[in-house]
């Protein structure tokens, strides 16, 4: 099963403690959202466990933005 939108944007708020309302296509992981390597690798981890999608460090580390997330995902 592919996680949709709701559900990563509900996996980043667990994660990183943020609003939801600030997670939109255009922010940034690092800069927006003020998650550090942790976060990410927490996330791509929950990503690989929960929906199947298996996440290659190379590609997930030129992850900018949610919106570069869910292109991913969805491709993934």
């Amino acid at each position: 099963m592919k996680a949709n939108e709701q559900q990563v944007k509900k996996l980043i708020v667990d994660i990183c403690q943020i609003e939801e309302s600030k997670i939109t296509p255009t922010a940034h992981l690092k800069e927006t959202l003020q998650m550090d390597s942790l976060n990410i690798a927490d996330l791509m981890a929950s990503l690989e466990e929960d929906y199947g999608i298996e996440v290659i460090q190379e590609e997930a580390m030129r992850i900018k933005t949610f919106g570069e997330l869910m292109t991913y995902i969805k491709n993934h």
